[in-house]
């Protein structure tokens, strides 16, 4: 463990402990697997920074931390790069860019982090973010009840707590569903919940803003043992749960250089075309109308090779799709 980690785990222990439950040195040592003598060195730097770290001597004397000591003192002793102070000015415009959910905090928790550790006048940052990110596509408009749901979910899956939510689908009547919450997905700046439904017996995929109303239950459950969150989004280029696809096709032109840029996850290849131009590229994907849509995005650049139904479909699609720009 570095000196960033061991400054993060010894201020972690210590908030932990008071005047009357101080900790030893020895102790300290064998939580960070650090001699007793770097022990008392960080301890000491933290007291330099200003960390109310008391002392109490005597047999069962220790060190514990007062509620005097201010957290944001920790941010200069972490002692980021220019570049790691770089990451984070931009990972907080991109997250700005994209709306984010809880923007405001988030923004103010930026503000702190980069006032503490003097980014700004690092950076010679004059306040103008508009040549650093932009904002491309529709975005996800999340309510404050939205808001408020999704913490409600997100501390049902620590807990892993059952909830009742009120939901609408597109093309069904809405209806209350027991569910137990297994994960929160983000896919193209929408939010989604991954859930065991109860009422259907089957993993599904909820989208957030469209629960209308959530019940907190006090009933816990246990994930399904077959449940496993890396395989669950392997394979997948959207969120539907519909058929598995053992899919063949034939890029040419832009696409046939794109498809190199992307990363997939699970059961993929990509080989020249037999013909000589473009690549042969074939996976194993989730989500069969996801399948679709992304292929129609493609136009004329691909090739459905296999199968063979999957053409056919989008054969069928297409010649709807040329219905509605018939003149």
């Amino acid at each position: 463990m570095g000196r960033l980690g061991s400054m993060l785990k010894l201020w972690m222990i210590l908030k932990n402990h008071s005047e009357q439950n101080p900790i030893g040195v020895e102790a300290l040592s064998k939580h960070l697997e650090l001699k007793p003598r770097i022990i008392r060195e960080y301890i000491r730097i933290l007291q330099d920074e200003g960390w109310e770290i008391g002392t109490k001597r005597g047999r069962y004397g220790g060190y514990f931390l007062t509620r005097q000591s201010q957290y944001h003192r920790l941010m200069p002793l972490i002692g980021l790069t220019r570049e790691e102070q770089l990451a984070l000015y931009l990972a907080r415009n991109e997250l700005a860019a994209n709306k984010a959910d809880y923007l405001e905090e988030i923004d103010q928790s930026f503000a702190k982090i980069f006032q503490t550790a003097s980014l700004m006048n690092t950076l010679g940052y004059n306040g103008d973010d508009r040549h650093v990110m932009f904002r491309m596509g529709p975005m996800e408009k999340l309510s404050d009840t939205d808001k408020n749901h999704y913490w409600q979910i997100y501390q049902a899956v620590l807990a892993r707590h059952k909830l009742k939510v009120y939901y609408h689908p597109v093309s069904r009547k809405p209806s209350w569903r027991l569910i137990q919450p297994y994960a929160i997905w983000k896919h193209q700046h929408v939010t989604y919940v991954r859930a065991f439904c109860e009422n259907s017996n089957r993993l599904l995929t909820f989208k957030l803003n469209r629960i209308g109303q959530l019940e907190n239950l006090p009933e816990s459950f246990e994930r399904l043992h077959s449940y496993d969150p890396l395989a669950d989004i392997s394979g997948r280029i959207g969120v539907s749960d519909d058929e598995v696809i053992d899919l063949k096709l034939r890029l040419i032109g832009w696409e046939a250089r794109a498809i190199f840029e992307q990363t997939w996850g699970g059961e993929y290849g990509i080989e020249p075309c037999p013909s000589g131009e473009g690549v042969i590229f074939t996976a194993r994907l989730k989500g069969k109308e996801d399948v679709k849509r992304w292929i129609l995005g493609m136009g004329r650049e691909v090739q459905v090779v296999e199968p063979l139904s999957l053409r056919e479909e989008l054969r069928e699609e297409l010649e709807e799709m040329r219905k509605n720009f018939s003149i």
